[in-house]
């Protein structure tokens, strides 16, 4: 059996919001010292990624945040951690790769 993710057993009904939100990057500095635009969260998950070896427990094999920056764009604009990505510029099939690339 897999495991839950947020005390929800994969394959049965759950209430959920869907709200649209635009993220706008900021300038900052990566750890080489280099200018980059970012938006201030981290993903895992996508359709080219085994969900079965994810380390928070997700059932599928959608784009989820693991991880939002304090004051960062992603947190101003309400996104918070566990938080599914539905879609991304239009698309709703979401790659890791193109999420990563894309959404940071």
């Amino acid at each position: 059996m897999a495991k839950m993710a947020f005390q929800h057993q994969a394959g049965t009904a759950m209430e959920c919001l869907s709200i649209p939100i635009t993220l706008q990057k900021e300038a900052g500095v990566d750890a080489e010292g280099r200018e980059v635009m970012k938006c201030g969260f981290k993903i895992g998950g996508g359709i080219d990624q085994d969900y079965r070896k994810s380390p928070q427990g997700y059932t599928d094999n959608g784009i989820y945040v693991t991880e939002v920056h304090e004051g960062s764009p992603a947190a101003k604009a309400g996104l918070r951690m566990h938080d599914k990505i539905l879609q991304c510029n239009g698309l709703k099939q979401i790659f890791h790769l193109f999420a990563s690339t894309d959404l940071h």
